[in-house]
């Protein structure tokens, strides 16, 4: 039974994620008005605090810093498939992720 609150859409785009001071490049897999879920090399606690930096040339999607705090991690071998729920994200990326799953062309 999936318990998501909000479509996802699936985005593969670079972002930066920084825990306990340490930033690492990886791919983001997916967003929601809620949270997202990335690509990570090791495994984050459920309740880690993050910090995720997306910088795009995405026409819907704009540069932006969202804080968040680890609710899943599952293992895919080598790598770790991170979820997160953000922490208060702002209101220009919700209207983005908004417009984006709900507009013209989603992408979900």
């Amino acid at each position: 039974m999936d318990k998501r609150e909000f479509p996802r859409a699936n985005i593969k785009l670079q972002i930066a994620v920084t825990v306990d001071g340490e930033t690492e490049s990886t791919t983001l897999q997916d967003l929601t008005v809620g949270g997202m879920s990335f690509v990570f090399t090791r495994p984050l606690p459920e309740g880690t605090e993050v910090k995720t930096d997306i910088r795009s040339n995405h026409q819907e999607i704009k540069d932006t810093t969202l804080m968040g705090t680890v609710v899943r991690n599952e293992s895919l071998g080598d790598f770790h498939l991170v979820a997160i729920r953000f922490n208060n994200p702002n209101d220009r990326y919700l209207m983005d992720i908004l417009a984006h799953i709900h507009g013209p062309n989603p992408k979900i």
